[in-house]
């Protein structure tokens, strides 16, 4: 089995669908959890950081940056991303591309609300935040299966995904998703996953 880092800022952000992975499978890899501040001094490390960014996965020491590329990767390795079943693969990215349209059209409001760009946060939340919500959670939910996951299988990096980003709004208090109870109760069921019982206790507590 090749061995695997990942390199990320201690927080859950882009690197947790990774790492949710992992930990579901039973997978080893070293969780290289890197400091803001100490972030200015490595990433100029090209071994590790080629394009100067994180989240970066070393497969046998070998790069792959980019988190979507690297969800897909791990997915894939750990057998959530719908296995031998081109059909269920399909669907999930499906599913995974229609949450991502919502992330990127959120994009402007959620790092205003973060404290990473300036901006006026309350006039983001009504203006960009609130109608994305209503526009595109409906369509999400529609693709949740009987089972409650993504997948017809069960839990997939599709879950881990949307189920990080629904705790990172409840956490900050965005009222608005609350109006979508399949998605808030999506978020309960990937947290009570057994696979995932001993990672969630033990995971720094963090707003993103």
């Amino acid at each position: 089995m090749p061995s695997y880092e990942l390199f990320y800022f201690n927080a859950r952000g882009r690197g947790e669908v990774a790492r949710m992975c992992f930990h579901f499978a039973g997978v080893p890899f070293k969780d290289s959890r890197i400091a803001h501040e100490e972030w200015r001094s490595v990433k100029g490390d090209t071994s590790k950081f080629p394009y100067g960014q994180m989240p970066s996965l070393l497969i046998d020491g070998k790069p792959l940056t980019e988190s979507h590329a690297i969800n897909r990767f791990v997915a894939r390795v750990t057998n959530l991303d719908g296995g031998s079943d081109p059909v269920e693969t399909a669907f999930l990215d499906q599913a995974y591309e229609v949450f991502r349209c919502f992330v990127d059209e959120t994009y402007t409001f959620y790092i205003t609300a973060l404290g990473y760009a300036q901006g006026d946060k309350d006039q983001l939340y009504k203006e960009q935040f609130v109608p994305a919500v209503q526009k595109h959670f409906p369509k999400i939910i529609g693709l949740l299966k009987p089972n409650g996951f993504f997948g017809n299988k069960g839990p997939s990096y599709v879950d881990f995904y949307v189920a990080g980003y629904m705790e990172s709004f409840l956490k900050q208090g965005f009222a608005e998703v609350n109006k979508f109870p399949p998605l808030v109760k999506h978020l309960t069921d990937v947290r009570n996953i057994p696979q995932l019982q001993e990672y969630l206790k033990n995971r720094p507590d963090t707003i993103s």
